[in-house]
């Protein structure tokens, strides 16, 4: 591990940051591999948006309200049978006298 203080990217060294972290290389070995500081590979695979929360299938937002929010569909044999109310307890009663 080399320490090196602003760094140029380029094209080249983003490319095989991407590659590397999609392919599940951590950011330390990538760091080894490359010879720069383990905070600049954590650093710019942020801003390239390859973290490792990035990297597994995680849905997008609007794939999660689309499924939060579908019409339920109830099955076509199912019958609505109207709740009956309850009675009110003796305490309520009781409490209230005057109703």
């Amino acid at each position: 591990m080399t320490k090196r203080k602003n760094i140029k990217w380029t094209k080249e060294l983003d490319d095989k940051i991407i590659t590397l972290r999609r392919m599940g290389v951590k950011p330390r070995d990538i760091a080894n591999i490359m010879g720069l500081p383990r905070s600049a590979v954590y650093s710019r695979s942020f801003t390239l948006s390859v973290t490792k929360t990035n990297m597994e299938n995680e849905p997008t937002f609007s794939e999660v309200v689309d499924t939060a929010f579908a019409k339920y569909e109830p099955p076509k044999d199912y019958v609505w049978v109207e709740p009956k109310p309850k009675p009110k307890p003796l305490w309520w009663k009781t409490m209230m006298w005057w109703r």
